[in-house]
């Protein structure tokens, strides 16, 4: 009981709907039709790498209705306009596509402004960064521990730095996944 009433270590973006057809409501599924990133969401970013804020994207994708097939059985009819909830957990990953459909690799740039209309997923603890382009590469982390960013690379020891989101080095890597911590 006691586990129960803590919330999510993960935040956690679940699926809400009803099918039209037999009229099963399905709340908080976890996994859908075509939807593996029910726990992280991956976020397209915007063509031409203009500057985006990850928390809007983020905002677009909670309130951007999905389709799916109900799992009844004798039914699978589709069903539109699914909504997602968000169970604020410790942590939230947030997952950037950076391919186009070209398969040209997107360097946007981030911006972590807030507002009270944005999901506030508490502070940026994390980040992943793969360098190199869409072929091959390097993956990279950082790590901010007492207000001090660290990267953690395997080619050279932990060394202090900047971060990666105010300090970007877009030539050279792109952010891939963003952790929060509240």
């Amino acid at each position: 009981k006691q586990y129960a009433e803590r919330p999510p270590v993960f935040t956690q973006f679940l699926g809400t709907y009803q099918c039209g057809q037999c009229q099963k409501v399905y709340r908080k599924v976890k996994n859908w039709e075509g939807q593996v990133q029910a726990n992280i969401p991956l976020l397209q970013l915007p063509p031409n790498n203009q500057k985006v804020n990850p928390l809007e994207l983020l905002q677009s994708h909670i309130q951007e209705p999905f389709r799916t097939r109900c799992s009844e059985q004798g039914c699978r009819a589709q069903i539109s306009g699914g909504k997602l909830e968000v169970e604020l957990g410790f942590f939230t990953i947030i997952a950037l596509n950076r391919m186009n459909s070209g398969f040209q690799k997107l360097r946007n740039r981030l911006e972590l402004s807030r507002s009270d209309k944005l999901l506030d997923p508490g502070q940026l603890v994390s980040v992943l960064c793969h360098r190199g382009d869409i072929n091959h590469g390097h993956f990279v982390s950082y790590h901010c521990v007492d207000d001090q960013w660290f990267l953690n690379d395997d080619s050279r020891q932990v060394i202090p730095t900047n971060s990666p989101v105010d300090h970007p080095n877009i030539r050279t890597e792109t952010i891939e996944l963003l952790l929060f911590k509240r």
